[in-house]
């Protein structure tokens, strides 16, 4: 399925009438009002960040889309024995946001960012997705930075979350990023070298607990040189994976600490309806794919997205997934609820 093309001319009206009707169906809202975005400008006049702890130090790197400014995102990580200390820096929105006012109250009617092949419907002004509270390269940006230390095997031991200045090194794309593994030249101190080892022991930690992760087939719309557009079927690039799993680490992280304090907001989902269940085992006998192992989460850790057959199991697995949901922790003596698909205690904290 990789490297599936369909050249689509620039000017193409059943295309522009194809997009017209994206922006109506999903109702994506237009840009900021101007009073929010002299707001925001306000707000980044007014940002002091000497009561924050100084984390320049960390030699931070962010790994995203091609192109991307909105950095929600950076890490670094270090060796700490026979384990490790993952730093994973949360662009901090917070220091230019006051709950309640005109910035805040759109957000929240926005909900998230929503990217369109034309067009992103931001959640903050761009003044701020894009520029004074997203993790650039080589500028000093306030962030929560969450720092979980872990053991040799890649579980969790210890948790410290502060609010600190952080400063990007470099921000890389997940091509980039891969293809200096294919080129072999990643070296054995690099921060992409300790990404694939943590990242392929989280990847164990998950199988060992039976949970899934579901790596659909993205669509991408490339803008070639002669202005034409093409729609592009990819599969995940394995350093896409070993990127998610620190987000994910650090979201368990955050579930365990919420525990511990008795307060929180955690993530749900429902463990699977039987008859799902069902209905993958037939669609994967229809599709003449070997069932995997014992369990529908085995058989999806056994696809792959490059194969058409395997991304049409993937694609009707989603259907675990419905009934998410949030939970709030209100005492340490009560157990967590768990998140269906991890099979652990859950908080999505790494999306600001």
């Amino acid at each position: 399925m990789t490297g599936l093309r369909r050249a689509i001319p620039h000017d193409d009206p059943l295309v522009a009438a194809a997009l017209a009707r994206l922006d109506a169906e999903f109702d994506l809202p237009l840009n900021h009002e101007p009073e929010l975005d002299e707001l925001a400008n306000r707000s980044i006049a007014a940002l002091s960040i000497h009561d924050r702890v100084d984390r320049c130090d960390l030699p931070m790197i962010s790994i995203d889309p091609a192109g991307s400014r909105d950095l929600d995102q950076a890490f670094a990580l270090e060796r700490d024995g026979s384990g490790y200390v993952l730093h994973y820096a949360i662009a901090d929105i917070s220091a230019f946001v006051t709950p309640g006012d005109a910035i805040d109250t759109e957000a929240h009617q926005r909900g998230v960012t929503m990217y369109a092949p034309h067009r992103r419907a931001l959640l903050y002004p761009p003044v701020l997705s894009t520029d004074a509270a997203s993790l650039l390269g080589e500028v000093q940006r306030p962030a929560v930075l969450w720092s979980t230390k872990l053991d040799s095997a890649g579980a969790i031991v210890d948790l410290d979350v502060q609010r600190v200045v952080v400063r990007n090194r470099v921000a890389m794309s997940y091509a980039a990023a891969q293809k200096a593994f294919a080129d072999e030249v990643v070296a054995d101190d690099d921060p992409l070298a300790l990404l694939a080892e943590v990242g392929h022991l989280r990847l164990e930690q998950e199988r060992s607990r039976d949970a899934i992760s579901i790596e659909l087939p993205t669509q991408e719309i490339v803008h070639r040189d002669d202005g034409s557009r093409e729609l592009v079927y990819r599969a995940p690039l394995m350093v896409e994976r070993w990127s998610a799993q620190l987000s994910l680490l650090t979201g368990e992280a955050a579930a365990k600490r919420m525990g511990e304090l008795g307060v929180g907001l955690v993530r749900t989902l429902p463990d699977p309806d039987p008859r799902d269940i069902k209905a993958l085992e037939t669609l994967a006998s229809a599709l003449d794919v070997k069932w995997a192992g014992s369990t529908y989460a085995e058989l999806i850790r056994s696809l792959d997205p490059n194969d058409s057959r395997h991304a049409a199991l993937m694609t009707k697995a989603t259907r675990m997934l419905r009934g998410a949901g949030y939970a709030v922790v209100e005492s340490s003596s009560d157990p967590l609820p768990h998140h269906g698909a991890l099979r652990i205690p859950y908080a999505h904290v790494t999306a600001p």
